[in-house]
């Protein structure tokens, strides 16, 4: 992933960072959760989650998460 400087800027000032490979199966789960309009479920299976972490423990996918920094 090319990270542009804009994004880096904005990233910056909009208090969220973004890392790699820090939590594969945790985001595809995530995702997994979050309802849609009009759809009754999601394409991510628990079979999907399994084949595309195989495929990330042979460094073929990769996730790339963003954090939003809480301001305590």
């Amino acid at each position: 992933m090319r990270i542009t400087k804009s994004l880096k800027q904005s990233r910056k000032n909009k208090g969220y960072f973004i890392k790699e490979n820090t939590c594969f199966e945790q985001v595809m789960k995530a995702c997994a959760q979050v309802s849609r309009p009009d759809q009754e479920g999601t394409w991510i299976m628990d079979e999907m989650i399994e084949a595309y972490s195989k495929m990330h423990q042979l460094g073929h996918a990769v996730s790339v998460e963003v954090f939003k920094t809480v301001n305590l």
